[in-house]
This record gives C-alpha cells, structure tokens and sequence, in this order.
C-alpha cells in the first residue's frame, strides 16, 4: 500500500464490525481501505455466540462464499441457556434460535467477503494515527500506518477494538477482568444449549461450536485475574463445573485477553465513528457481542457511504449514527451491566435473584432485555 492512497472510507480493524461496515460501504459505492493489525485465520476470545438478530445480516454479509454457507447452515442451533449459580440452577429460552461458529472460521469467512466485495483489504497493518482533516472544499482524514505509510479519506471508522491505540479510554471502570478461552472435544456428546457457570470472581460460558468440520465444545470465560488465569484454573474454579469437564480434552491452545473493562458506549472519538469493541464492550454472557458488532459495523458503514456520496455532511453522520446506534443498543448495554452486578451479590441476595428467575417467563424476559432493539 503506497503513501497517502485516496479513499472514500478507511476502516481500522478486521473483525465483525469492521469488516461488516467496510462490506456495507462498498456495496453502496464506495472506494473502501480494510487495515487488520492481525493475520487470519486465528482463534480469538468469544463466546462464538451469533444471535438471532444478525443472521440475516450474517447471511448476507458472506453470501458471496459458498464455504461460509455451508458452515452456516451446519453451525449447532442453540434454543436453550441454563445458568448455573454454586448449587442453583435455572432455564431460559433462547427463541428465535442463536447459532454457534468459530471466530477461527467466521473472521477469516468474512475477510473473504469484503475482498471480494472490493475492498482494499490488509493484513498485518495497524492504523496508528488519525490526523485531523485538512480544511478546503472537502475534508480530508490521513491515517498513519505501522509500516511507516499512511492513507487518506473523507470518513474514518475505528473498529479497531478496545485495546488498540486508537481505544478511547477515557470513562472505563477501574474494575479489571481478562478473558481465557480454548476448544475441547467432549467424550459422550455435547449438550446443544449455552451453559453459563457463575462463581465468585468471574463466570464461565460453555457450547458447542463448529470449527473447521468438527463439533467442538467452546469455554470462554470472564475472570478477575487474582481468580484465574488459565483455562484449568477456570474449570477448577466451579465444583459443577470441574465435575463436567472431566472428560474433555483440549483441541486447541488457550487464548487470553487482558485489561478488559466496562464503559458507557461511545460513537466518535477523534472525528472517526466507532463500532465493535471501540464504540463499547458488552458483558459476554449475554451473547450479543458479535451481533451488536454485526449491526453497529454496518450502520457505520451505511452512513459513511452517504457521507463519501456527500448525501450528507460529517456532523450530520455523526448525529444520526449516534441516534440508531443508541437506539439500537443502549438498553442491551445497561441491562446486561445491571445482571452484571446481580451476579456479584452477597449469597443470600443472589440466592433471591435465583429464585425470581425460576418464575414462569422471568427468565426469558431477562434474556430479551439483554438483546439489542
């Protein structure tokens, strides 16, 4: 990629959001640069949880790569979550069905995508700097590149997630977590629902996941660090937990994240929609994380089209992305942060809590609370 390339769009970061805006902006025109610091394919931490609200989306994002199809249509269905908390337990409804694929796959399915949807896609280069526009009849964003270059364009949208070096940061709480995830095979099949083991310190989110063409079972878990830092000490650390897992076997190295934390979403920062991780970071045991990059990304990615087509201006963008956007997401964002903290109750309190959950239509009310509009 030469110096200073012109485009309508730059878009940092590889994953769902951006990938999904970069697809979005190109199909309705426009000349589209997709910067990826990583490489694919690769595991990454997720719950690997597609909700029903971005299927369709999903669908047809990668209806271009019969591949991703196939995976699609084969990936396990999940209708059921059961929580478990020390020795109580409770059932929800998962309706319509969610889906269960690797990021392994489904990153890699969708950076297929966007090339072939032409986009001008990179691989092992991070967007660095976004440098304030210069003023004339248009303006003007440059956007330097770790490998000493830069790209220009009318509209930036930082999907780079929350720890890169364009994150905003200002905002997050002081509490800290970091995410451990690895694949197992489990001997005597694998139960088709998603099973969320909650004990002092963290929770622990169990499925079945496709990845390549084997059914694997998938343990991603959000932990204080002082409780766990290892996939084995996160199944040691629930009795109902280490019990189930006895017969599994790992498949796969285990990945970690660090420094994870919680912050009210934000939408611009620096002139650059934000979408994915960067705009805001959900609580993982809800599942609505990729969906809500799904989503978000291709709603940037719309209405940066519409900026670069000059349907609109920049600050008009910005408004109406922030109103969808919030519209869309806030009450999933907020009621998963008050689940959050009713989890991390005092026994006696939380033992209430599982209680009222195990009304008729309590708990499925809790899920759809926790689901973007």
């Amino acid at each position: 990629m030469k110096d200073a390339l012109d485009f309508d769009i730059v878009v940092a970061g590889g994953g769902p959001a951006g990938i999904s805006a970069a697809i979005t902006a190109a199909r309705s025109g426009a000349r589209v640069a997709l910067l990826e610091r990583g490489r694919y394919p690769r595991q990454k931490v997720c719950g690997e949880f597609i909700s029903s609200e971005s299927l369709g989306l999903l669908g047809s994002l990668l209806s271009q790569i019969p591949e991703a199809n196939d995976a699609l249509a084969l990936a396990p269905r999940i209708e059921c979550a059961r929580v478990f908390v020390g020795e109580q337990s409770f059932e929800a409804a998962i309706t319509p069905s969610a889906a269960s694929l690797a990021r392994y796959d489904l990153d890699n399915f969708l950076w297929e995508a966007a090339r072939g949807a032409g986009v001008e896609a990179q691989q092992g280069v991070e967007a660095q700097e976004i440098i304030d526009p210069e003023r004339g009849e248009t303006q003007v964003w440059r956007v330097t590149l770790s490998n000493g270059t830069a790209v220009s364009a009318s509209v930036v949208i930082n999907a780079a997630g929350r720890s890169s070096r364009l994150a905003p940061q200002a905002g997050a709480d002081k509490d800290r977590w970091i995410g451990v995830k690895a694949h197992f095979r489990a001997i005597g099949g694998i139960p088709m629902t998603t099973d969320l083991y909650c004990f002092r310190g963290g929770y622990c989110g169990v499925q079945p996941v496709l990845c390549g063409s084997e059914t694997f079972v998938n343990v991603c878990a959000l932990v204080r660090p002082e409780r766990a830092r290892t996939i084995e000490e996160v199944l040691a650390a629930d009795a109902r937990l280490r019990e189930t897992s006895r017969s599994w076997e790992k498949a796969c190295d285990t990945v970690t994240t660090g420094a994870v934390s919680f912050r009210q979403p934000q939408t611009e920062r620096d002139g650059a929609f934000l979408a994915g991780d960067a705009a805001g970071f959900i609580d993982p045991f809800v599942g609505d994380g990729i969906a809500i990059a799904l989503r978000g990304g291709s709603t940037a990615g719309e209405i940066a089209a519409r900026v670069a087509r000059a349907e609109i201006t920049l600050a008009e963008a910005h408004r109406l992305y922030a109103q969808r956007y919030h519209a869309a997401f806030d009450g999933a964002f907020n009621n998963a942060r008050r689940l959050r903290k009713m989890l991390e109750l005092p026994e006696i309190p939380r033992a209430a809590l599982m209680a009222l959950m195990k009304i008729p239509g309590v708990a499925g009310m809790a899920v759809k609370a926790t689901r973007s509009a």
